[in-house]
C-alpha cells in the first residue's frame, strides 16, 4: 500500500477526498478558465499649464517621445487562445476645472512608438486601442496631445478616461 491510502485508513476517512477529485475532473474546464485582466498605472490626466512655447506649437504632449508615456496598461492574457480588446473614451466631455468649457474632443491619443500623425481623437464614445483575437499578454503605453491656443485660459486642465476590455467568448 502506497503512504496516502494508509494515512487514510488511520484516520477513518469516507472516500470523500476521492469523490471531491472525481467531481473536480468532472466540471467541464470552462468554467475553470481564466480570462484576460489589464491594469492601468492612471485614469486620470492633468496636462501642465499651457506656456507661450505650447501655446504657439498649439499643443500640450505628455508622451511625445517614444519610451515616455502619459499611460501605461498591461493585459494579463489569461488563457491561451482568449482573445480581448481594449477601448479608451473619455469619462466626461468637459475637461476639469469645468468652468473653461474645454471639451474632451481637444485631446488625442496613440500608441507610444506610433509616428506624429497618429493621434486620434478622444470622446466619450469607445475607441478601439488594441484587439488580440488570439489572446495572450500585452504592454500599451499611450501617449496623449492636448490641442491648446490663445483663447484657452490659464489652467492645469485634467480628464477621467475610462479603459475596458472585452474578452471574447
Amino acid at each position: 500500500m502506497n503512504h496516502v491510502s494508509q494515512r487514510g485508513r488511520r484516520s477513518g476517512a469516507t472516500g470523500l477526498p476521492t469523490l471531491l477529485v472525481l467531481c473536480f475532473l468532472w466540471l467541464p474546464w470552462s468554467l475553470l478558465a481564466v480570462d484576460p485582466a489589464f491594469t492601468v498605472d492612471t485614469l486620470n490626466v492633468t496636462f501642465d499649464t499651457p506656456t507661450a512655447l505650447t501655446l504657439d506649437a498649439g499643443a500640450s504632449e505628455i508622451g511625445a517621445a517614444t519610451n515616455d508615456y502619459a499611460l501605461l496598461i498591461t493585459v494579463d492574457g489569461g488563457d491561451t487562445g482568449k482573445g480581448w480588446s481594449l477601448h479608451i473614451k473619455a469619462a466626461n466631455s468637459l475637461f476639469l476645472p469645468g468652468v473653461m468649457a474645454k471639451g474632451c474632443e481637444d485631446v488625442r491619443w496613440k500608441q507610444d512608438g506610433d509616428g506624429a500623425n497618429a493621434y486620434r481623437l478622444l470622446t466619450t464614445t469607445e475607441s478601439l486601442v488594441e484587439a488580440r483575437p488570439g489572446g495572450g499578454p500585452a504592454i500599451i503605453r499611450l501617449d496623449l496631445r492636448m490641442l491648446v491656443d490663445w483663447s484657452d485660459p490659464p489652467a492645469a486642465y485634467s480628464l477621467d478616461m475610462t479603459i475596458s476590455m472585452t474578452v471574447d467568448d
